[in-house]
C-alpha cells in the first residue's frame, strides 16, 4: 500500500515538465545504469526533450556522469543521489528502466511496478518472475533493444497504460500477504501429505 500508484506525492522539482525515463538503484557495475543512457542517446531526434532520471549513489556516479557527457546528453540527464523517499520520483516516471546484468528479486522493479510505472528489464536473475506479462523484458546488454522498447512504450501510450496496469496486479503477487498466504498453504499440504 505504501508504493501505490493513488499515493499523491509531489513531483521533485529537477523533474519539471517533459516524459522522464528513471532507474533507482546503487551506481556500482552489475546494475548497468550506463547501458540506459547509451540506450537514450541513440533514440530519434524527436525525443530529445525525454529527461534520464538516476536515483540512487554509488562508486561509477563520476562515471557515469562522463559517460553523459561524451554521449552528448549531459543536459538531459538528473543524478538525484541517494533520496529518503523513491516514491516522488516513480511517480513522476513515464518508464522505469532496469538495465542490470545481475539481479536477485528487485526491490526497485517491483516498486515502479506497484507505482504504476511501465517497467523494461533485464532479462537477468529473478526479474523475469517479477515482470512476467506486466513489462517489457530485453537480454542485458542490448542497447539497442532498450532503446526500441523505450522509443515504442513513450510514443505507444496504449501498450505503456497496459503495463502499467498489468504490473500493478503482477507485483501484487509478491506482496508480503500474498507470500504468507502461499507459505501457509504450503505448509498445510506438507502437513496433510503426513
Amino acid at each position: 500500500a505504501h508504493f501505490s500508484p493513488t499515493c499523491s506525492t509531489p513531483r521533485p522539482e529537477e523533474l519539471s515538465g517533459g516524459r522522464v525515463v528513471g532507474t533507482v538503484g546503487s551506481l556500482t557495475p552489475e546494475k548497468s545504469t550506463a547501458d540506459l543512457l547509451r540506450a537514450v542517446a541513440q533514440l530519434p531526434p524527436e525525443m530529445d526533450d525525454l529527461l534520464v532520471c538516476i536515483v540512487g549513489d554509488g562508486a561509477l556516479r563520476a562515471e557515469l556522469q562522463a559517460e553523459a557527457q561524451r554521449l552528448g546528453i549531459e543536459e538531459r540527464v538528473v543524478f538525484a543521489g541517494a533520496v529518503e523517499d523513491v516514491r516522488p520520483w516513480l511517480a513522476a516516471f513515464d518508464l522505469f528502466v532496469l538495465p542490470s546484468r545481475s539481479e536477485g528479486l528487485p526491490g526497485a522493479l517491483m516498486e515502479a511496478m506497484a507505482m504504476g510505472c511501465p517497467v523494461i528489464a533485464s532479462a537477468v536473475g529473478g526479474v523475469p518472475e517479477v515482470v512476467e506479462d506486466a513489462g517489457v523484458l530485453v537480454e542485458p546488454g542490448d542497447i539497442t533493444g532498450f532503446a526500441t522498447q523505450i522509443a515504442r512504450l513513450l510514443t505507444d501510450k496504449g501498450a505503456a497504460v497496459a503495463l502499467s496496469e498489468a504490473g500493478t496486479v503482477q507485483v501484487q503477487e509478491f506482496s508480503l500477504a500474498s507470500m504468507a498466504a502461499k507459505t501457509a498453504a504450503l505448509y498445510e499440504e506438507l502437513l496433510a501429505a503426513v
